[in-house]
């Protein structure tokens, strides 16, 4: 959290420690910013990877925009 609160201090950012979970991608997945963050395998090789996909929330307003 130091290192991550040193880069958004340079970036004349501000942290909010009540809404900024620390977790760890291979026990947990994310949203940020209307994706969905967690760790993925590929089919070919198996091998573990960050993917992303939509989050369910944009994909409704998405849905609801739409109809």
């Amino acid at each position: 959290m130091d290192a991550m609160r040193g880069m958004m201090e340079k970036l004349k950012l501000t942290v909010n420690d009540d809404k900024t979970p620390l977790c760890q991608i291979p026990q947990k997945r994310f949203d940020f910013l209307g994706y969905t963050f967690e760790r993925c395998y590929s089919q070919k090789t198996g091998r573990a990877y960050i993917g992303t996909r939509p989050s369910p929330k944009s994909v409704k307003r998405m849905v609801e925009n739409i109809i």
